[in-house]
């Protein structure tokens, strides 16, 4: 019997699965339920409900009645009276220069005087996110760099606003010194023309050989470090650094303060030309009389700055949970130092309907023997931090032939548990899948994992063939491949901003 209680049971898996949650609220009652565990896998999720679909009822210890609570936006005590509880909106986004402002305090001033409600700091990727009341918009915000620049930004509505030099230039040309106008400047006033001066900001850019996407809209945009919105962050960095003319940023945001868009930066020579790498086709240098799995590994997933995003469709229905689509954004920030070892950071944020979860996994590439050696992971989840540790690293090998099975033990500890694991990839050949991207080629991979002797995940995926990218995954349960109790789809996918399916 494959077994799970409680935290524990969740801990012992080495962080090797992301349990996301579904909330289920009623009238009555609020609760929590596992909804399915994902792991990244080198160039793969790897998908177990086995024991969490099974236990859902005990572990639901990972989280106080104060958290199912919040989660369904209820009350600790179920006769208080929630009529003068004041309603909040979410401002989130990303600060960044080119490279991500991580770990720095987000300041809110709002038109009626208020903030953020609670302290909000960026995360390794420059991500943030706080409340502020409902009413109090629009809000100016501030954040500081690691060498004191502050960034500031405008959010008119909820939901995302970022905060980057693009922004800042913007507010800029409003006529306003965006670190005076953040303290005591008229925000309605800038609001009513900052659209405007967006326009004019980037149809200069671009008229100066700015690579500028289509629609880019920095305050609200979607941006993610790598992508197409930051590689212009990254042209306006290298422009100002070559500059024989502007002693620093500072200076370009007076004079564009003062209308002089004429002050603006032109490219380095070296930069006007700067392309994306060049993306893998599906299918690329696949020779279809030689079935290996290696026809699937993809090095250009793990570069520095590399942004992979896939859009899933998730069909949980034969446990009773409504199906509903997810959307996974895997970005390697580059080089830190984990456990002692010099290695690279990958984040994994999914994001659903109900939830968003961010996960860190910390890795090894040998990009030509095609071994990606995972040394553990962390997050922070409902308010605790995890971190597992896995001695030595697990080796995810690509080098696999037609149904022979690359096997590797290691030691997972973290969070006071520790367990002996055993990780094995059977190679099952390449076939043609149907999925909402397509008819796609793709390599068929089953994976088991075992801790201290029990079965923890036995799942398989289908990789596409000369992209890397997950294009299917099942879980069978019991009953067996042709009757899942889960099915994860591939609706679409990117990697840097270009479409691969």
């Amino acid at each position: 019997m494959k077994q799970a209680a409680g935290l524990q049971a969740v801990t012992k898996r080495s962080f090797l699965f992301l349990v996301t949650w579904v909330t289920v609220c009623s009238e009555a009652q609020h609760m929590m339920r596992p909804r399915d565990s994902h792991r990244i896998q080198g160039d793969f999720m790897l998908i177990n409900t086995k024991a969490h679909l099974k236990n859902h009822l005990a572990t639901t210890t990972l989280l106080t009645s104060s958290i199912l609570l919040a989660a369904c936006g209820g009350s600790s005590s179920s006769g208080s009276d929630t009529s003068n509880q004041t309603e909040t909106v979410t401002l989130s986004g990303t600060a960044a220069i080119g490279a991500a402002i991580t770990n720095a305090s987000v300041s809110a001033r709002c038109e009626d005087g208020s903030g953020f409600i609670e302290s909000v700091m960026t995360d390794n990727s420059g991500r943030f996110e706080g409340k502020v009341e409902e009413g109090a918009l629009p809000c100016a915000l501030n954040v500081r760099d690691s060498d004191g620049t502050a960034y500031h930004s405008l959010a008119t509505a909820a939901g995302t606003t970022n905060i980057t030099p693009l922004t800042d230039l913007a507010i800029a040309l409003s006529g306003e010194d965006p670190a005076q106008w953040f303290e005591e400047g008229e925000l309605a006033t800038v609001a009513g023309v900052i659209e405007q001066r967006v326009q004019e900001l980037l149809t200069t850019l671009e008229n100066l050989g700015y690579t500028i996407p289509e629609n880019l809209d920095p305050f609200q945009g979607s941006f993610a470090i790598g992508d197409n919105h930051d590689r212009v962050l990254d042209q306006l960095r290298d422009a100002l650094n070559s500059s024989n003319v502007l002693q620093g940023y500072q200076q370009l945001v007076l004079l564009l303060k003062d209308g002089n868009l004429n002050q603006l930066p032109s490219l380095p020579e070296q930069a006007e030309d700067l392309e994306p790498n060049p993306q893998p086709s599906p299918g690329d240098d696949h020779d279809s009389t030689v079935e290996n799995y290696s026809a699937c590994y993809n090095p250009e997933l793990y570069r520095t700055g590399a942004v992979e995003v896939g859009i899933y469709n998730v069909d949980p229905s034969a446990q009773g949970i409504a199906p509903f689509v997810e959307t996974n954004t895997l970005r390697v920030l580059g080089e830190t130092t984990f456990n002692g070892q010099s290695v690279n950071v990958r984040e994994f944020h999914q994001e659903t309907a109900q939830s968003s979860t961010t996960l860190y996994f910390y890795f090894t590439l040998d990009a030509e023997a095609g071994i990606y050696s995972d040394y553990g992971s962390s997050a922070t989840i409902a308010g605790q931090e995890f971190q597992f540790i896995n001695e030595p690293a697990l080796e995810n090998v690509f080098d696999i032939g037609l149904n022979e099975t690359h096997r590797d033990s290691y030691t997972t500890t973290g969070n006071g548990t520790s367990a002996e694991a055993l990780y094995e990839n059977t190679f099952l050949g390449i076939e043609t899948v149907e999925v909402p991207a397509g008819t796609i080629e793709a390599c068929k991979i089953r994976t088991r994992v075992l801790e201290d002797g029990v079965e923890v995940a036995d799942d398989i995926q289908w990789v596409g063939v000369g992209t890397g990218v997950l294009i299917k995954a099942v879980s069978p349960g019991d009953t067996g491949e042709t009757n899942p109790i889960l099915v994860v789809e591939l609706q679409s996918s990117t990697l840097n901003g270009q479409s691969l399916y």
